[in-house]
């Protein structure tokens, strides 16, 4: 959803949680992701990005940061594909259609102990019978094309598969503004976020500030696990 208030965009450390950039913007196109990456690349040099797969935000970080290895988050992709197969009933999955038995076949996969075990889940689940008709032709070639991104975590070491660290500081940051509205409401979180701008910088420290603490910081700076998401 987008509206008047605008989108709230921020990169947290994938490890601890603190937030290294964060800006509201109009929207996020590819300018506003452009802008905040290349800002972001000045505060530190990161050893893999976690991200939701939003399509401009894809392109922006294969241009600012060339090379980084990229996760893209294990919980947006299976929201994202739950309400692709729901679509397909206008009503939630049941537990005996062949779309939720998709469903878990991919979560079961993606979520595997180990990248042996989730490319044998993988190999099984594109060789199923089951999953070869025309209604799932679509949501399994986008799994196939996703399927490196969404296991990254297995090889490199420490990076999350999920950017819930980046959405929990979100919500964290409207209880610590002190109110009592709801924080699943976008609007109202960005309006909250907006009126308390100040305090939220000082919460936060200046990007000045935090540039000089990464500087500061060198080897912090150079083990950075970046954890992004937009709201």
């Amino acid at each position: 959803m987008r509206d008047s208030v605008g989108c709230l965009l921020m990169a947290v450390d994938g490890r601890t949680g603190r937030i290294i950039h964060f800006d509201i913007t109009p929207q996020t196109d590819r300018t506003q992701w452009d802008a905040f990456l290349g800002l972001l690349s000045d505060l530190v040099n990161p050893l893999g990005i976690v991200h939701p797969g939003h399509p401009v935000l894809e392109e922006a970080l294969g241009i600012v940061f060339t090379g980084v290895p990229r996760q893209l988050c294990i919980k947006h992709f299976l929201s994202a594909l739950y309400q692709y197969l729901r679509s397909f009933q206008m009503s939630p999955l049941g537990p005996g259609t062949v779309e939720m038995r998709f469903y878990r076949a991919v979560s079961q996969c993606l979520k595997a102990g180990n990248f042996k075990q989730a490319l044998m889940l993988y190999q099984s689940l594109k060789t199923n019978p089951e999953f070869a008709t025309d209604a799932l032709d679509s949501p399994l070639r986008w799994f196939q094309e996703r399927f490196p991104l969404l296991t990254t975590h297995y090889v490199v070491e420490g990076m999350p598969s999920e950017g819930w660290l980046a959405d929990r500081a979100i919500s964290e940051i409207v209880i610590r503004l002190r109110t009592s509205q709801s924080v699943l409401e976008r609007p109202t979180a960005l309006k909250i976020i907006r009126a308390h701008w100040n305090e939220m910088e000082k919460l936060l420290g200046d990007q000045a500030a935090a540039r000089a603490h990464i500087e500061r910081a060198s080897v912090q700076k150079n083990s950075a696990l970046l954890s992004l998401t937009s709201f």
